[in-house]
């Protein structure tokens, strides 16, 4: 039998398999403020130390991932690669900048920087921040615990195959080498005919909702497909405590 790793989640975990098989790329999505980067950093604070542990952030810099580790008291000695200053830097302030000179007007050096500009973009199309995500993620060796936060980047950003390409591969080298690898994106964000690719290609789908009752919020958590096991679907209540996302009530789906 495959053995299993931690989810991050203790109460997850015993109603799994004691975590999720060796293997297993996880996709979390969830509606705004439900929680899913948050399990993204429970997920990867528990990387053992035989694991080589990756954080590919899209949507924070790296310092505010660390920050909001430490602030859990979790373990940082980890691996974090920040596309989301690298987009900043390396687009939209060269976005920013052509704005200006068009509304300012055009000078010689202007005119030079802008065409240096063109040909740094010509490059980074070359080496998009999809192939920099394929690439970093199948060079790594196993054992490995891999979170891609998020998914929403990409998807925004390239055309949908592409994306559901990457996807598969990255699937296709995490089964391969026994490792974990954890996707995050917005639920309900897209066409039922992406959000169901993507759910067609991970191994496991946990989706985090937060509902009004009467004046009150809810917050659940189902787990909606664990390949090859049907009767590990669940659905739980949660809350967020000093030890992150913490599971209540439990309930099969039948």
């Amino acid at each position: 039998m495959v053995e299993s790793v931690s989810i991050g989640i203790p109460k997850l975990d015993r109603i799994l398999l004691n975590g999720v098989p060796r293997g297993y790329t996880i996709l979390v999505k969830g509606t705004p403020g439900s929680g899913q980067e948050l399990f993204a950093k429970q997920f990867a604070s528990v990387g053992s130390i035989a694991e080589s542990v990756v954080y590919i952030t899209s949507n924070e810099r790296a310092e505010e991932v660390r920050a909001i580790m430490q602030s859990y008291h979790w373990p940082t000695n980890l691996e974090i690669i920040d596309i989301a200053t690298e987009y900043y830097e390396k687009v939209l302030l060269r976005e920013q900048e052509i704005s200006r000179i068009r509304r300012d007007g055009f000078g010689v050096a202007d005119l030079l920087r802008l065409n240096e500009d063109a040909e740094d973009r010509h490059r980074e199309t070359e080496a998009n921040f999809l192939n920099e995500l394929n690439f970093e993620v199948t060079n790594m060796k196993p054992p490995f615990r891999v979170v891609i936060d998020s998914l929403d980047f990409f998807l925004e950003h390239y055309p949908n195959e592409d994306v559901l390409s990457c996807i598969r591969t990255i699937k296709a080298h995490t089964h391969h080498n026994l490792s974990v690898t954890l996707l995050t994106m917005n639920a309900k964000s897209y066409s039922p005919q992406i959000e169901n690719s993507v759910d067609a290609i991970v191994d496991c789908v946990i989706e985090l909702d937060v509902q009004q009752m009467a004046s009150e919020f809810e917050t659940r958590m189902i787990v909606r497909k664990m390949r090859n096991y049907p009767n590990k679907t669940a659905i739980l209540t949660y809350s967020i405590t000093e030890k992150g996302i913490t599971p209540e009530m439990v309930s099969r789906i039948t």
